[in-house]
């Protein structure tokens, strides 16, 4: 029995398509919380105040770093 590959996908996508907007984050939750950041992260960037635009984005870094010979 061979069966393609087409009407396989073809139902992924129809089937898949109304479930992804619900996996989306839902709008609002964080909205305040960046618009005043962003309100910041603007206000510095005009003023060209390089540290304070580094400390803003700057991210932890236990969140990226991998420790193999305690060298961190």
């Amino acid at each position: 029995m061979k069966l393609s590959l087409r009407p396989i996908a073809s139902a992924l996508v129809l089937f898949g398509a109304p479930v992804m907007p619900s996996l989306a984050q839902q709008k609002g939750t964080h909205e305040a919380e960046f618009r005043t950041f962003y309100a910041a992260f603007l206000k510095a960037a005009q003023a060209n105040d390089k540290e304070k635009i580094a400390d803003m984005i700057a991210y932890p870094v236990s969140s990226w770093s991998i420790q193999t010979k305690k060298d961190v």
